[in-house]
């Protein structure tokens, strides 16, 4: 189970990927379309639950799924949901941008701390783009003593309010050397990288297993990709089908 969670106003993480409702797949109660950069740091959960409704599209990956509209998921009832499922592995990743965002020391307390009172049996790795949020986790569980297994996800994300070139930027800047996933893993105390597919390559792979990271590629639906990845030796392979 992979989740991407924001923090609402009061630091709630709520299951989105951007820090905004989509005025595509979002409505209000009434079923009117939510105005755009309806911003979700600005909103408290219990406003979020109570006043949209998100979804009932479905995925490209899974076009027969049956959909729902529903209101955005609460990390509390996501909890909620996984006490009395069969173990798994959830992966949750932390949205951040840094102009829009709480504080990635917010972040840590809150997916770590509500994790932990709950006990739960499953295997929790808690993933995000950006490093800053990596070493907040980590210093957060060892000050805790509350484990955490963390993957840092490349390629990062612009802030908002930036151009798509600033992916490419990325891109250009890890191929030069000036920008390294793998450094930024290993100086954020990560303990593995996820790469996407179109960023990986075999000696990025390698620099970061031979220092000890777990290495995960994420590839599209189809098992082509992954068939390819899996020959390069990766640890995991991230894909919205499958993953191990």
């Amino acid at each position: 189970m992979h989740i991407d969670l924001f923090l609402s106003s009061d630091q709630m993480p709520m299951g989105a990927r951007d820090p905004f409702l989509d005025p595509e797949t979002c409505t209000d109660f009434d079923g009117e379309p939510v105005p755009e950069e309806t911003w979700l740091f600005l909103l408290t959960a219990l406003e979020l639950e109570e006043g949209y409704r998100c979804g009932g599209s479905t995925a490209r990956a899974f076009p027969d799924a049956a959909t729902e509209e529903a209101p955005p998921l609460s990390y509390d009832t996501l909890l909620d949901e996984l006490e009395d499922h069969e173990a798994i592995t959830v992966v949750l990743e932390a949205r951040y941008f840094p102009n829009v965002s709480h504080a990635p020391e917010v972040y840590a307390a809150e997916l770590l701390e509500r994790w932990d009172v709950r006990d739960l049996e499953h295997h929790l790795v808690l993933a995000s783009d950006r490093s800053e949020v990596i070493a907040a986790i980590e210093a957060r569980s060892l000050a805790s003593g509350i484990p955490a297994d963390t993957r840092l996800v490349w390629p990062r994300q612009p802030a908002v309010g930036w151009t798509t070139g600033s992916l490419a930027s990325n891109e250009l800047a890890a191929s030069a050397g000036w920008l390294s996933p793998t450094v930024q893993a290993a100086d954020a105390g990560a303990d593995g990288l996820i790469l996407g597919w179109g960023q990986a390559d075999r000696a990025e792979v390698q620099a970061a297993q031979d220092l000890g990271l777990t290495v995960g590629i994420q590839v599209g639906p189809g098992a082509r990709d992954a068939r390819q990845a899996d020959r390069w030796s990766v640890d995991e392979i991230w894909s919205p089908e499958l993953s191990w």
